[in-house]
């Protein structure tokens, strides 16, 4: 969905840029590079998306060190003989399901 978005807005983006100087060609001059708006606008959204992911990582990271302290303590408190409260294993569930997420936006996906 973030993708979708975020492709939304740079087409957006580039076709503003377009409207504003119809005259300037997409190439500058004869080469391959890209024209210097164009690179520019290509580097900023770039650099958006990098830090809106590290941000997401950020709070995604807190949450699992906060749930993994909550599940040694409750862990820690239980009698040996007893067995593990459903509520433990939700809560061991949740954490590696957040893990994998975090794991996954690591990797870009």
């Amino acid at each position: 969905m973030r993708r979708i978005i975020l492709l939304v807005v740079s087409c957006v983006l580039l076709a503003s840029a377009a409207a504003e100087a119809p005259q300037q060609p997409m190439r500058d001059g004869g080469g391959d590079r890209l024209n210097p708006e164009i690179k520019r606008l290509h580097e900023q959204i770039y650099r958006d998306q990098a830090k809106k992911r590290l941000d997401s990582l950020k709070l995604d990271t807190e949450r699992l060190a906060q749930l993994s302290q909550e599940l040694k303590k409750s862990v820690d408190g239980v009698n040996p003989d007893a067995m593990l409260s459903v509520e433990v294993i939700k809560k061991a569930d949740e954490i590696a399901k957040l893990a994998k997420q975090v794991s996954e936006k690591m990797k870009g996906q």
